[in-house]
């Protein structure tokens, strides 16, 4: 019993540990992640550690009966996320899209960009075409478009 229990809590400090914690600093980037109309796990490329997920994924947002069903399923239709001030930014999401007559496709997808210390970033998961990523920097009141270079879903 003590054993199946300790495997148990291993197990899930395992999965903990490929979590995002946020970078606490008055300089950190902050990234926004939101999807359209489709959920999604957002993805950060941390140096030295790898990749991590938010602790939320992006969920569909706009309706009250889903609010808390996005609550107790840890899901949000924006997630905010703060790194450290460190450039190029690497960060995507990890999607597939379920269909009841069609296979299963899945989609992970990271873009790179340059990136400002104090700065807000949006990253927006597009429905169409199939995993497209957009990104915007917070100039302002207004978003600007960023430029982005694709990524592999890889982190150096």
């Amino acid at each position: 019993m003590r054993f199946a229990l300790l495997a148990a809590i291993f197990m899930l400090s395992a999965c903990q540990s490929s979590r995002h914690a946020d970078y606490a600093g008055e300089d950190a980037i902050t990234l926004i992640f939101s999807a359209d109309d489709i959920a999604a796990q957002p993805i950060i490329c941390i140096p030295g550690e790898g990749i991590r997920e938010t602790p939320l994924s992006v969920g569909i947002g706009g309706y009250k009966i889903l609010e808390d069903l996005n609550e107790a399923m840890k899901k949000s239709p924006e997630v905010r996320a703060t790194i450290m001030p460190e450039s190029p930014v690497i960060a995507g999401f990890r999607y597939t899209q379920r269909s009841s007559v069609a296979p299963r496709k899945r989609c992970e997808r990271m873009v790179s960009f340059e990136a400002s210390a104090g700065q807000t970033y949006q990253l927006r998961l597009e429905k169409s075409p199939m995993c497209t990523i957009t990104a915007t920097r917070l100039e302002g009141e207004s978003w600007v478009e960023q430029d982005i270079i694709d990524s592999a879903p890889s982190c150096p």
